[in-house]
């Protein structure tokens, strides 16, 4: 018998705020498990943006925010199983 994978492909107005940004990330990945997705993809830098056109330098960059912000995707994939 063969399996067939299910990805949800998701794509979203990238800014430069993070919490912005993860809280697509977290909608988006609950409605591709609801509809059966066994995984989801981003653009990459969907998270934190991109440097010089979602936020003038990483002068300022909220470092400490980006790992937690991944933590909390991951702990969502792994609770969802996607």
């Amino acid at each position: 018998m063969s399996q067939s994978l299910r990805f949800a492909a998701c794509q979203f107005p990238v800014t430069g705020e993070m919490d912005a940004n993860l809280a697509y990330i977290l909608r988006y990945t609950h409605r591709a498990a609801g509809e059966g997705s066994n995984g989801v993809q981003f653009p990459e830098a969907s998270l934190p943006g991109y440097a010089r056109l979602d936020f003038p330098s990483f002068s300022h960059f909220d470092w400490q925010k980006l790992p937690e912000h991944t933590e909390t995707i991951v702990a969502l994939a792994e609770h969802l199983k996607i």
